[in-house]
């Protein structure tokens, strides 16, 4: 297998794991149950603040996995875990933090690896010092 094709599966296979947490995450916000509830509220976030991070994950998780979508999802993921690493953070929850931390590199990884052709760095031909 060539490195194209590895690095295709790898990203796949990144976008399909990282969709996956973020959409059951996102849906458990978005029913609101009693423990995601407290949580927020122990965070000092307004009420229902949830349904928005919640649909935030969601459609963020359903995002990476269509690839005109997966940088802008990533991105909007990222902002998403660098909330939820303050977050933890500012409210001593030291432990909670190596997932958010970890779907912040992966995030990361695929959000470089997928942006948008426009911002990718052009290559000046060698003839042209």
């Amino acid at each position: 297998m060539n490195r194209e094709k590895v690095t295709t599966v790898i990203l796949w296979t990144i976008r399909v794991l990282a969709a996956l947490v973020f959409i059951v995450a996102g849906s458990r916000k978005l029913m609101g149950g009693a423990g995601v509830m407290e949580m927020f509220q122990h965070w000092g976030f307004p009420d229902k603040f949830y349904y928005f991070i919640g649909g935030v994950e969601t459609l963020g998780g359903i995002g990476l996995l269509i690839p005109k979508w997966t940088a802008y999802a990533a991105i909007l993921l990222l902002g998403n875990m660098i909330g939820a690493i303050i977050t933890h953070l500012t409210h001593g929850e030291a432990q909670r933090l190596p997932l958010p931390a970890a779907l912040l590199i992966l995030l990361a990884v695929v959000a470089y690896a997928k942006r948008p052709a426009f911002l990718r760095r052009k290559e000046i031909p060698a003839n042209q010092n």
